[in-house]
């Protein structure tokens, strides 16, 4: 890996650490050691097959609405309605294998380069809400340039 390929993944790491605060901010994060626990092992069992290396986590958050969402830097965030709309672990590891997709194509990376003024209040609403009307709770986080 080069220097700037290093420096790349510590910048996106930083930003998905950035967007997570925000993120928890407005949902409580979920430490129910058994769900958690079995979104981890899910998780485990794809490592091997991620496109990049990154600190992969995954977080589960208190929402009734089923959903998930990768921020750069390999956080994942599962909602606790997309935990009970999974009949199986298989179905929750469908939902992570496409998560990890996004995260190892760098989909919200490539979003923000398109956008350099992309704040880190509307990078969290691109990120969770994908237009699921929870979009004006973030919309309203302070503007903070995420390049800064």
């Amino acid at each position: 890996m080069t220097h700037a390929e290093t420096d790349d993944i510590a910048k996106e790491i930083k930003l998905g650490e950035k967007v997570s605060k925000q993120i928890e901010e407005q949902w409580e994060r979920v430490v129910d050691p058994v769900r958690v626990a079995r979104l981890s092992m899910i998780l485990g069992r794809q490592l091997a097959f991620t496109e990049r290396d990154l600190p992969f986590e995954v977080r589960l958050i208190e929402e009734k609405r089923p959903n998930a969402f990768a921020l750069p830097g390999g956080i994942i965030y599962f909602t606790t309605g997309m935990l009970e709309f999974c009949r199986s672990d298989d179905e929750v590891a469908a939902v992570m294998g496409h998560e990890l997709t996004h995260a190892g194509k760098r989909h919200v990376m490539i979003q923000v380069a398109r956008n350099q003024r992309l704040s880190i209040g509307a990078l969290a609403v691109l990120v969770a809400t994908r237009g699921q009307g929870i979009a004006p709770i973030l919309a309203n986080l302070a503007q903070v340039a995420i390049m800064n």
